[in-house]
């Protein structure tokens, strides 16, 4: 409890999953993504910012809540890893690409996966 109360705070959406962004597909895909995730696809092209899918919107705020930002981070990948055969491999791609953007704390970082 007292390890959780040293995280930074926040109000997170809280339920970041395929059902619940819009992605815009790539400038050049004149055809539909061939994704079945748009979490998947936004990070397929991550190292190509011509080439990558965007989230465009998130919708759906009925699980927002005032919380540690790494509790956000931790639903993300829980969707994610879902289902995969390789969910550390889906995992660390995702925070690859998180941590370009949001880097989180080494405190944070020591609680990610208990939480996910």
């Amino acid at each position: 409890h007292e390890r959780m109360n040293r995280l930074r705070k926040g109000t997170m959406h809280n339920d970041l999953n395929d059902n619940n962004i819009i992605v815009v597909p790539p400038k050049e895909s004149s055809t539909p993504s061939p994704y079945t995730s748009p979490l998947s696809a936004i990070f397929q092209n991550a190292s190509d910012p011509e080439n990558e899918c965007k989230i465009a919107a998130a919708i759906d705020f009925g699980d927002m809540v005032y919380t540690a930002v790494v509790n956000n981070v931790a639903i993300t990948l829980s969707y994610l890893m879902l289902e995969k055969d390789n969910p550390l491999e889906v995992a660390a791609q995702f925070m690859e690409e998180y941590s370009r953007h949001n880097p989180l704390m080494e405190e944070e970082v020591d609680v990610l996966m208990p939480l996910a």
